[in-house]
Protein backbone atom coordinates (compact mmCIF):
# COMPACT_ATOMS: atom_id res chain seq x y z
CA UNK A 1 0.00 0.00 0.00
CA UNK A 2 1.23 3.35 -0.70
CA UNK A 3 1.93 6.19 2.34
CA UNK A 4 -0.51 9.29 2.29
CA UNK A 5 1.95 10.99 0.36
CA UNK A 6 2.48 8.71 -2.36
CA UNK A 7 -1.44 9.34 -3.09
CA UNK A 8 -2.01 11.21 -6.40
CA UNK A 9 -4.18 13.93 -6.24
CA UNK A 10 -7.10 12.55 -7.60
CA UNK A 11 -8.29 9.57 -9.33
CA UNK A 12 -7.37 8.74 -12.66
CA UNK A 13 -10.71 9.34 -14.24
CA UNK A 14 -14.29 10.38 -12.73
CA UNK A 15 -16.15 8.03 -12.91
CA UNK A 16 -19.78 8.28 -14.17
CA UNK A 17 -22.40 5.09 -13.57
CA UNK A 18 -23.37 3.73 -17.08
CA UNK A 19 -20.06 5.20 -19.11
CA UNK A 20 -18.35 2.09 -19.08
CA UNK A 21 -15.07 0.92 -17.14
CA UNK A 22 -15.13 1.48 -13.81
CA UNK A 23 -14.14 3.79 -10.46
CA UNK A 24 -10.30 3.85 -9.81
CA UNK A 25 -11.02 1.74 -6.78
CA UNK A 26 -7.32 1.36 -6.26
CA UNK A 27 -6.64 4.85 -5.56
CA UNK A 28 -10.26 4.89 -3.53
CA UNK A 29 -8.83 2.27 -1.35
CA UNK A 30 -5.52 3.66 -0.86
CA UNK A 31 -7.29 6.75 -0.16
CA UNK A 32 -9.71 5.05 2.50
CA UNK A 33 -6.46 3.11 4.11
CA UNK A 34 -3.95 5.71 4.04
CA UNK A 35 -6.15 9.49 4.70
CA UNK A 36 -6.63 10.13 8.75
CA UNK A 37 -10.67 10.92 9.09
CA UNK A 38 -9.41 14.64 9.14
CA UNK A 39 -8.10 14.38 5.58
CA UNK A 40 -10.87 12.26 4.18
CA UNK A 41 -13.31 15.28 5.03
CA UNK A 42 -10.55 17.67 3.70
CA UNK A 43 -10.25 15.24 0.21
CA UNK A 44 -14.00 14.54 -0.47
CA UNK A 45 -14.59 18.32 -0.67
CA UNK A 46 -11.51 18.58 -2.86
CA UNK A 47 -12.54 15.58 -4.83
CA UNK A 48 -16.41 17.64 -5.17
CA UNK A 49 -14.72 20.67 -6.50
CA UNK A 50 -13.04 19.34 -8.66
CA UNK A 51 -16.02 17.23 -10.32
CA UNK A 52 -15.51 13.81 -9.26
CA UNK A 53 -18.77 13.34 -7.17
CA UNK A 54 -18.99 9.96 -7.58
CA UNK A 55 -15.45 9.35 -5.52
CA UNK A 56 -16.34 12.18 -3.34
CA UNK A 57 -19.34 10.08 -1.96
CA UNK A 58 -17.45 6.89 -1.45
CA UNK A 59 -14.44 9.13 0.75
CA UNK A 60 -16.96 11.11 2.77
CA UNK A 61 -19.37 8.21 3.12
CA UNK A 62 -16.28 6.51 5.20
CA UNK A 63 -15.91 9.72 7.24
CA UNK A 64 -19.61 9.74 7.75
CA UNK A 65 -20.07 5.90 9.02
CA UNK A 66 -17.64 7.23 11.90
CA UNK A 67 -19.00 9.93 13.24
CA UNK A 68 -21.46 9.79 16.10
CA UNK A 69 -25.07 9.54 15.14
CA UNK A 70 -26.92 12.97 15.88
CA UNK A 71 -24.14 14.92 15.51
CA UNK A 72 -23.85 18.36 13.87
CA UNK A 73 -20.52 16.55 12.27
CA UNK A 74 -22.55 13.50 10.90
CA UNK A 75 -25.04 16.09 9.60
CA UNK A 76 -22.47 18.17 8.02
CA UNK A 77 -20.86 15.00 6.27
CA UNK A 78 -24.27 13.69 5.53
CA UNK A 79 -25.50 17.02 3.66
CA UNK A 80 -22.42 17.17 1.65
CA UNK A 81 -22.64 13.70 0.57
CA UNK A 82 -26.32 14.50 -0.64
CA UNK A 83 -24.99 17.18 -2.73
CA UNK A 84 -21.99 15.01 -4.65
CA UNK A 85 -24.93 12.56 -5.27
CA UNK A 86 -26.96 15.30 -6.40
CA UNK A 87 -24.42 16.76 -8.91
CA UNK A 88 -23.69 13.14 -9.84
CA UNK A 89 -27.92 12.57 -10.59
CA UNK A 90 -27.57 16.51 -12.47
CA UNK A 91 -24.40 15.06 -14.62
CA UNK A 92 -26.38 12.35 -15.37
CA UNK A 93 -29.42 14.49 -16.27
CA UNK A 94 -31.51 13.31 -13.79
CA UNK A 95 -33.04 16.53 -12.61
CA UNK A 96 -35.88 15.52 -10.45
CA UNK A 97 -33.05 13.52 -8.40
CA UNK A 98 -30.97 16.01 -8.43
CA UNK A 99 -33.08 18.71 -7.04
CA UNK A 100 -34.76 16.81 -4.67
CA UNK A 101 -31.09 15.80 -3.02
CA UNK A 102 -30.47 19.29 -2.94
CA UNK A 103 -33.52 20.42 -1.28
CA UNK A 104 -33.24 17.93 1.11
CA UNK A 105 -28.97 19.23 1.86
CA UNK A 106 -30.78 22.67 1.42
CA UNK A 107 -33.03 22.32 4.14
CA UNK A 108 -29.90 20.83 6.58
CA UNK A 109 -27.88 23.92 5.87
CA UNK A 110 -30.74 26.67 6.41
CA UNK A 111 -30.78 24.97 10.06
CA UNK A 112 -26.54 25.51 10.44
CA UNK A 113 -25.06 28.80 11.03
CA UNK A 114 -23.48 29.83 7.74
CA UNK A 115 -20.17 31.16 8.84
CA UNK A 116 -20.07 28.47 11.56
CA UNK A 117 -17.49 25.83 9.68
CA UNK A 118 -18.48 22.02 10.92
CA UNK A 119 -15.54 19.56 10.14
CA UNK A 120 -13.94 22.35 8.59
CA UNK A 121 -16.38 22.91 6.17
CA UNK A 122 -18.05 26.67 5.88
CA UNK A 123 -22.16 26.25 5.29
CA UNK A 124 -22.68 29.09 3.39
CA UNK A 125 -19.71 28.23 0.88
CA UNK A 126 -20.58 24.70 0.83
CA UNK A 127 -23.77 26.24 -0.52
CA UNK A 128 -21.89 28.38 -3.16
CA UNK A 129 -19.96 25.32 -4.24
CA UNK A 130 -22.74 23.05 -4.90
CA UNK A 131 -25.01 26.16 -6.58
CA UNK A 132 -21.68 26.51 -8.80
CA UNK A 133 -21.11 23.40 -9.74
CA UNK A 134 -25.09 22.48 -10.76
CA UNK A 135 -24.79 25.58 -13.16
CA UNK A 136 -21.77 23.73 -14.93
CA UNK A 137 -23.26 20.93 -14.99
CA UNK A 138 -26.71 22.29 -16.20
CA UNK A 139 -27.00 22.81 -20.41
CA UNK A 140 -28.21 26.49 -20.81
CA UNK A 141 -31.64 26.77 -21.10
CA UNK A 142 -32.97 23.39 -20.71
CA UNK A 143 -35.69 22.36 -18.30
CA UNK A 144 -32.96 21.16 -16.19
CA UNK A 145 -31.78 24.44 -15.54
CA UNK A 146 -34.64 25.97 -15.40
CA UNK A 147 -35.35 23.63 -12.56
CA UNK A 148 -32.53 24.07 -10.84
CA UNK A 149 -32.59 27.63 -10.66
CA UNK A 150 -35.70 27.18 -8.39
CA UNK A 151 -33.93 25.53 -6.08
Amino acid sequence: MTGANQLSEFPAVAWLSGSGGSPDRVWLESAKQTLTDEALVAKGVALLRAGYFWEAHELLENAWSARTPNTPEREMLRTVIQIANALLKARLRKTKAACRLLREASDILAALDPDEPVCGIVPVALRHLAADALFAEAEPGSAQMAALQQL
